[in-house]
């Protein structure tokens, strides 16, 4: 054989050996392949089986949580038979239209696997007969080591889901997969804390983790005026129950308590400090603690972390699990919990409003006497529609002039009345009454005033009469003497009376009587949030398949965000995972220039829901120093109850009057170390400079009355290192509470430029000046570049 026909044999063979090698591999890959697809059929089977059985069976926790280790088995070992697919997978991220699928399929299964194993760790531990609660706490103790592994994988793997962009997913899957990336980074920092849970709550004794509900409308520097304190108790490691109480019932008057803020004396006339009023400080982690000690003081009980909760938040939340049903018959609509919530907590209307009071004397008599009574309190009261009847003679009413509309002689006072005590501006009052045109009209009592009428009837002891009368009140002070109908009968043997008390605090047209239902309803009127409470946990627990997880993720995440929420703990590591995600309400310390406006409500009401509120800042960064100018720009929206501004008259049972009225605002202002205040206006007093623990800060008080607005302004120097070198930063920090206050700051100076990639986008530049128009729904950054371009 010539030598080209041997070297073409060779090339012939080797390429028959290389084409059966490849055959042969790609056979074995196939049937590798083949045999992984295979194995993940059977468990996907399987798990669909597994899905199928527990869809069929109970809905509560303790149903999912005997089925979370089959389902933890089926899925892990359906992962590792797709783990040759989800190899190829991480590789294929490039690939047009499918690519983000592929980039995100692999961390996905990991992380689904992760959460799966994590739960069966917690369910595989937990005692057998244990409640889900007390279960999940024994299983955090005794697991602890292999929730910290399976956690921390977990998270990694949610960090790199986090990372895929729902702009390349299909048009089906970017809408909830933008939504369900928002709530990762809360999933991952539950994962991060779940491990050092056990050892917070573990400890020998009892301890407890307060809830505190705060109202925005009141609002105080931590979010709102702690209305109501939940306490999730917890004894030797073990759930002991959890209650929700009026944080006016918390007090312990018999222990020391410790003197207010200064600002809390001078404008509130408070002498201690009490639990509801420890969030004075914007720092949450400095009013958490004194919150705490102040708990701990009251009810002998160590606190070992708080979460405050406002009422944007809670609605917000409830609304994820609208409509809830309360066991008082309040039904929560979706779209319309926060109303709800007002509306439960407020006292109706129609509640004060009845048909009298029967009354039977126990002896006879031959006159009565019929007196409407207000003595020592502070207030206006208007009185109406008085009647005595017979009921042996009902609807024919023995008062003369009952209705005030009588006064033949034009004095003022009503005919067949005799009055005591009355001032110059007592009397009847024209387009004011419940019946007719014309009430009795009482203002401030410092000894008592009367309207009395005694009646010429004579009868049997035993007779019932129905007494009647109504009054209207703005402002009346809880303390004092009478607010009343009294009703005598006078006889040979004495004198019988018979008292039916009006309401206090201001309230409509109201009936004798009714006081005692101002009252129950005063002890039970946060009852409202409780019992929201309660209803929303029963559905989570009771019926956790029912409940839309990704959509209260979601609200969750942002809440936190925005300072609806804010966390704290006293264990160290639990606080640093709550500080790194920057949900602990810590006040900012950057480098640069620094803003913070936090607002006080000091009124005793809820006018801060009426008012509108917006901030302007601007800095100009040529001279020796930058120097600063601050506009605060407040309006209140509402309408007068009454005429003036009085603190001591601004109580109202019902929630809607509350927003109404004037607005006392206390206004701290935090800056940068080292700023100096140059002038100040618009305050009712000269703003002053304040050393806190939280930092420096101006202070400013304002009292604005309904329809009226004010700018409050600050101009101040800053401190050099506003400007480090050849930049300036400029850290702008919400205050919790508030939603989205307009936001517009403006730089000025030469040569300014926005920091390449940094910070907020000017919404206007040009020569010498940047200007910024935004809200503060989060804090704000701005960066600008001073260099030479």
């Amino acid at each position: 054989m010539t030598a080209p026909l041997a070297d073409a044999s060779r090339r012939t063979r080797r390429r028959v050996v290389i084409l059966a090698a490849l055959f042969a591999l790609a056979a074995a890959v196939w049937a590798y392949l083949g045999i992984h697809a295979g194995r993940a059929a059977v468990h996907g089977y399987r798990l669909a089986s597994e899905v199928a059985a527990l869809r069929g069976g109970g809905r509560d926790l303790r149903t999912l949580g005997a089925a979370v280790p089959g389902l933890h088995a089926e899925v892990a070992g359906l992962r590792g038979d797709l783990a040759p697919f989800l190899a190829i997978a991480e590789r294929l991220a490039w690939l047009p239209g499918v690519g983000p699928l592929c980039a995100v399929a692999p961390p996905a299964a990991e992380a689904g696997e992760g959460l799966l194993e994590v739960a069966a760790l917690l369910a595989q531990a937990a005692p057998p007969d244990a409640e889900v609660l007390p279960g999940l706490l024994a299983a955090l103790s005794e697991e602890s080591a292999a929730l910290e592994a399976a956690a921390s994988r977990t998270a990694a793997a949610l960090g790199r889901m986090e990372a895929v962009s729902p702009a390349g997913l299909p048009a089906a899957l970017r809408e909830p997969w933008g939504r369900a990336r928002q709530a990762l980074p809360l999933l991952q920092a539950g994962l991060s804390a779940l491990p050092h849970l056990g050892g917070a709550l573990d400890a020998p004794g009892e301890q407890a983790v307060l809830l505190l509900a705060q109202n925005s409308d009141e609002l105080r520097a931590t979010g709102g005026f702690i209305s109501s304190v939940g306490t999730l108790r917890f004894r030797d490691g073990a759930l002991a129950g959890f209650t929700l109480e009026d944080s006016y019932s918390i007090d312990d008057w018999t222990k020391p308590h410790g003197d207010p803020p200064e600002a809390l004396r001078k404008y509130m006339g408070l002498d201690l400090l009490v639990t509801r009023d420890a969030n004075w400080w914007p720092d949450f982690p400095t009013s958490a603690r004194a919150v705490s000690e102040m708990y701990t003081l009251e009810r002998d009980v160590p606190i070992g972390g708080v979460v405050a909760v406002d009422v944007y938040a809670a609605a917000q939340l409830l609304e994820a699990l609208a409509p809830l049903d309360l066991p008082d018959g309040l039904r929560l609509e979706k779209g319309g919990v926060e109303r709800g919530l007002h509306e439960g907590w407020g006292l109706p209307a129609e509640a004060l409003l009845t048909g009298g009071e029967v009354i039977t004397p126990t002896r006879a008599f031959s006159e009565v006497e019929v007196a409407l009574l207000y003595t020592d309190r502070v207030g206006a009261v208007w009185f109406d529609d008085v009647r005595l009847e017979r009921l042996s003679a009902a609807g024919v009413n023995l008062v003369q002039n009952g209705s005030f509309e009588e006064d033949a002689d034009g004095d003022g006072r009503p005919d067949g009345w005799e009055v005591q005590g009355l001032a110059a501006g007592d009397g009847l009052a024209e387009g004011v009454a419940s019946y007719g045109r014309r009430s009795l009209y009482m203002g401030d009592a410092a000894d008592q005033k009367a309207a009395l009428q005694t009646l010429p009837l004579s009868g049997a002891a035993g007779e019932p009469f129905l007494a009647a009368a109504l009054s209207r009140a703005e402002g009346v002070s809880a303390k004092g003497g009478a607010y009343a109908l009294r009703v005598r009968f006078i006889g040979g043997e004495g004198v019988e009376e018979f008292v039916a008390p009006f309401p206090f605090f201001t309230h409509e047209w109201a009936s004798a009587g009714t006081a005692q239902v101002m009252s129950a309803w005063w002890a039970g009127r946060k009852d409202v949030i409780g019992l929201a409470v309660g209803a929303a946990l029963e559905r989570l627990m009771g019926d956790p398949r029912g409940v839309d997880w990704l959509t209260l993720g979601t609200a969750a995440r942002a809440l936190l965000d925005e300072r609806h929420i804010q966390a704290f703990a006293h264990d160290e590591a639990l606080q640093d995972v709550i500080l790194a995600n920057g949900w602990g309400g810590a006040l900012a310390r950057p480098e640069g220039d620094y803003l913070l406006v936090v607002d006080s409500n000091v009124g005793y009401n809820k006018v801060t829901a009426s008012v509108a509120e917006s901030i302007d800042y601007t800095v100009t960064l040529d001279g020796d120093r930058p120097r600063a100018r601050l506009v605060l720009t407040y309006e209140n929206r509402s309408t007068a109850r009454r005429p003036g501004c009085d603190q001591a008259t601004q109580y109202s049972p019902v929630y809607a009057d509350m927003t109404r009225g004037c607005y006392w605002d206390y206004v701290r202002v935090y800056i940068p170390a080292g700023a100096r205040l140059l002038a100040s206006s618009g305050g009712d007093e000269a703003a002053e400079a304040l050393t806190e623990q939280d930092g420096d800060a101006f202070a400013v008080y304002l009292v604005l009355p309904p329809g009226e607005r004010r700018e409050v302004a600050l101009e101040y120097l800053l401190p050099g290192a506003a400007i480090a070198g050849d930049r300036y930063t400029l850290c702008v920090q919400k205050q919790a509470g508030t939603v989205a206050l307009p936001l517009q700051v403006t730089i000025e100076g030469s040569g300014l430029r926005p920091a390449a990639g940094e910070g907020l986008t000017p919404s206007e530049a040009a020569a010498g000046r940047l200007i910024y128009r935004t809200d503060l729904r989060v804090d704000r950054a701005i960066a600008v570049d001073l260099s030479a371009p």
